[in-house]
C-alpha cells in the first residue's frame, strides 16, 4: 500500500535525522584558586540527544497511536480504489426434494425424489461513475493530512526531547556549580578557623563561614533534587519510565541564520505540518463537493454471467451479458443539501488554516529574535564568567595572605557562582531557542535546513 510506504519512510527519516554530535569535554569547574580544571570522566552509560530522540520516537504511545490513524487513512484510499474494480460473484446451490403421489384406490401412493444442482459465475464493472474520482481524491487527501499529523506529533515529541535533554545539561552544570561553591566556602572556613586560632580574625568571622557553608549544602540539596526531577521526566519523554541516569553529551548550538522574517515565514508555511495537513483537509471537503454534484449524473456499468444448474445430468447452461443504465432524476435535494454542507465546511476549514498561518507567523517572528538575542547573551555570559573568575582568584590571593577579607571573597564568591550559573542558563537558552525555532519553521532540527531560500 503507498501510504504505509510513506509512513514507513517518514518514520525511518525522523528517527534517524540527527546528526551526530559534536564531541565535548567532561564538565568543568573551578579550582580554589579559581582555575579550571577537568572533572573525573563520568562511568554511566553515554546517551546523546540523537539516541533520546529515536528512543522516544519508537516508545511513545501518541506517535503510535497517530501511526495507526495513518494506516486506517491508507487503506480508506484502497477503499475508494475498489470503485474501480470489477466484481466476481461465485454461487452455487444443491438441493434434494421429495413428495407423494397418490395415485387412485388400486395405485396407492407413489414416493417421488429429485435432486438438483445449481451453478454460477457473475461480473460487474462500473463503466462510468462521476463520484468516483472525487471519492478517491477526498481519501488520498485525508490520508495525506493524517501523514501530516503523524508529522507533527514526531516534531512536537522531538522538541518535548530536546527541551527535557537541555534541562538536563543545564541541571547538571547547576549541581557542579554548587558543588563547587560548597567546597570553596569549606576551604574557607578552615582557612577562616586557622586565623581565629593565630588570633588574626574574630569569632564572628567563623560563624559566617559556617553560614555560608550551611547555606552552600542546602542549595546543593536542592540542585540534586531537581536533577533527580529531571531524569524521571526525560525517561518519560523516551518511553522508559523509570529513574535510570546516564552521561550526556551536549551538542554545539549553531550560529544564528543571516535569514530575513519573510524568508522564515515562506518557509514555514510550505513545511509547518499543521498546515499542510490543514489544506488537505480543505482539499478533501472539496471533492466531497464534486462528489454529491457528481452523484446525480447516470452510471453506466457492464455486466455478465454464466450458470450450469439442473438434475445432476446433463445440466442446463445458461449465459447473460449486459449494460445497466441507471439515472437518478430527482433525490429529493439530497446531493445539493450535501454539496453545500461541504462547501460551508471547507470554508470553515480554510478560515481555520489561514488563522493557523497567522500564528505561524508570530511564532517564527518571536522565535528567531528569540534565538538571536539567546546567542548574544550567551557570549555575554561567557565574558562575565571570565571577569568573575579573575576577580574571585584575586580576592583568594588576598585572603590566604591575609591582607583581604573573608566579605571581599565572599562577594567574590557569590560573583562567581551567579556568573557561573548566568552561563548555563544563558548556553540553555540558546539551546531552547535553537529548538523552538526549529518547531516553528516546521522542521525536527535546522541542521536539515537551508534557510536561504532561492528568491
Amino acid at each position: 500500500m503507498r501510504l504505509l510506504r510513506h509512513t514507513t519512510a517518514l518514520l525511518i527519516a525522523v528517527a534517524l535525522f540527527w546528526v551526530q554530535p559534536v564531541q565535548a569535554a567532561p564538565p568543568e569547574g573551578l579550582s580554589d584558586t579559581g582555575t579550571e580544571k577537568t572533572e573525573p570522566l563520568n562511568e554511566r552509560p553515554l546517551l546523546t540527544l540523537q539516541d533520546a530522540t529515536e528512543r522516544a520516537l519508537q516508545n511513545n504511545h501518541t506517535l503510535k497511536a497517530a501511526g495507526y490513524s495513518t494506516q486506517a487513512a491508507g487503506y480508506r484510499v484502497d477503499l475508494a480504489q475498489t470503485a474501480y474494480r470489477p466484481v466476481l460473484d461465485l454461487s452455487s446451490d444443491l438441493s434434494h426434494s421429495g413428495s407423494t403421489v397418490t395415485g387412485g384406490a388400486d395405485l396407492g401412493q407413489t414416493d417421488i425424489s429429485r435432486t438438483s444442482l445449481g451453478l454460477s459465475v457473475g461480473a460487474r464493472l462500473t463503466l462510468y461513475d462521476g463520484s468516483r474520482g472525487p471519492n478517491l481524491e477526498s481519501a488520498e487527501q485525508g490520508a495525506t493530512a493524517a501523514l501530516n499529523d503523524l508529522e507533527q506529533s514526531a516534531q512536537d515529541l522531538i522538541y518535548r526531547v530536546r527541551i527535557a535533554y537541555f534541562q538536563l545539561l543545564l541541571d547538571e552544570q547547576l549541581v557542579a556549580i554548587t558543588e563547587q561553591q560548597l567546597a570553596n566556602v569549606t576551604q574557607r572556613l578552615e582557612q577562616a578557623q586557622g586565623f581565629y586560632e593565630i588570633g588574626t580574625v574574630a569569632l564572628s568571622e567563623v560563624k559566617q563561614a559556617e553560614a555560608a557553608q550551611a547555606q552552600a549544602l542546602l542549595e546543593l540539596t536542592r540542585a540534586e533534587t531537581t536533577l533527580e526531577l529531571d531524569w524521571i521526566e526525560l525517561n518519560l519523554q523516551m518511553g522508559e519510565p523509570g529513574t535510570a541516569t546516564y552521561q550526556l553529551l551536549p551538542e554545539v548550538v549553531e550560529e544564528a541564520p543571516e535569514v530575513s522574517l519573510d524568508e522564515a515565514f515562506a518557509y514555514a508555511l510550505d513545511h509547518r505540518p499543521e498546515l499542510q495537513s490543514g489544506w488537505a483537509r480543505v482539499r478533501a471537503q472539496l471533492a466531497r463537493v464534486d462528489a454529491a454534484y457528481a452523484g446525480r449524473l447516470p452510471r453506466l456499468s457492464v455486466s455478465a454471467g454464466y450458470g450450469l444448474n439442473g438434475q445432476l445430468a446433463p445440466l442446463d447452461r445458461t449465459w447473460s451479458a449486459g449494460l445497466v443504465l441507471s439515472w437518478s432524476f430527482y433525490d429529493g435535494g439530497v446531493a445539493s443539501a450535501s454539496a453545500a454542507e461541504a462547501k460551508a465546511s471547507a470554508q470553515a476549514l480554510t478560515e481555520q488554516v489561514l488563522q493557523t498561518g497567522d500564528n505561524v507567523h508570530r511564532e517564527v517572528a518571536s522565535a528567531l529574535a528569540a534565538w538571536r538575542q539567546a546567542r548574544v547573551q550567551a557570549r555575554t555570559a561567557e565574558v562575565g564568567v571570565e571577569a568573575a573568575s579573575e576577580g574571585r582568584r584575586l580576592a583568594a590571593d588576598r585572603y590566604r595572605v591575609g591582607v583581604g577579607s573573608a566579605l571581599e571573597l565572599s562577594n567574590a564568591e557569590l560573583s562567581l557562582t551567579l556568573a557561573r550559573a548566568e552561563s548555563a542558563r544563558a548556553d540553555f537558552f540558546a539551546r531552547s531557542a535553537e529548538a523552538q525555532l526549529a518547531l516553528a519553521i516546521g522542521t525536527p532540527d535546522l541542521k536539515m535546513v537551508n534557510l536561504e531560500i532561492e528568491k
